[in-house]
């Protein structure tokens, strides 16, 4: 194919001048097996923009490798949680309830006895001899001794009561704490008999040891 040597007009090969410029067309310049390039349209949604026909290359990237000991990892987490849970229930020491409380206060409270006695004095009643002893195999803190008159028919007729300590300390388990005379309150009218007896007891704290 033949083109202008002073324009670059492509021409046919018989001009004898370029139809673009006038120049003389023997002095073509002539490019054997050159076809003109075709043209791709431009794709749609993108304007002016033309691509080059032909297979368009595809990276193909490779799969990522599967992460090892994942599942294995997760049953071990299981497994261990299980444990610890199952050691948790079978080694806490469940708390106290306010009835089991009670209740081991006055299994304490029968073990404990209080032996005295009585004497009117000026009409008060007055202990005599008082002996507080420890029968339980715990300590004891403090004690309540109560002093109960009846009459002769054992109608009660008036309630005293006084805190029992001993100056050592705790009364230990089997131990005895001796009192001087001490008076209850007044006797009362008709009053016949009197007993004597701990009704509550306070064992030492041990949460602070």
């Amino acid at each position: 194919m033949a083109f202008c040597k002073n324009c670059g007009k492509s021409l046919a090969g018989d001009e004898r001048f370029c139809v673009q410029c006038g120049s003389d067309a023997s002095a073509a310049v002539t490019v054997p097996g050159t076809t003109p390039a075709q043209m791709i349209p431009p794709q749609q949604g993108t304007p002016g923009v033309y691509g080059v026909p032909g297979q368009i290359p595809v990276v193909v990237m490779p799969p990522a490798p599967a992460k090892r000991g994942g599942k294995m990892s997760t049953i071990i987490a299981v497994l261990l949680a299980v444990w610890f849970a199952g050691y948790y229930l079978t080694h806490r020491t469940p708390p106290i309830t306010p009835a089991q409380e009670a209740a081991a206060e006055a299994a304490l409270t029968k073990q404990q006895s209080f032996d005295c006695n009585f004497r009117n004095a000026d009409g008060y009643l007055q202990i005599e001899n008082g002996k507080w002893t420890n029968h339980s195999p715990v300590a004891i803190q403090a004690a309540t001794l109560e002093c109960d008159q009846t009459d002769s028919n054992g109608t009660d007729l008036d309630e005293m009561r006084i805190n029992l300590k001993s100056p050592q300390g705790p009364l230990q388990p089997g131990t005895s704490q001796d009192y001087n005379a001490f008076r209850m309150g007044e006797i009362a009218n008709y009053a016949n008999k009197v007993h004597c007896t701990v009704v509550t007891v306070t064992p030492p704290d041990t949460s602070q040891q």
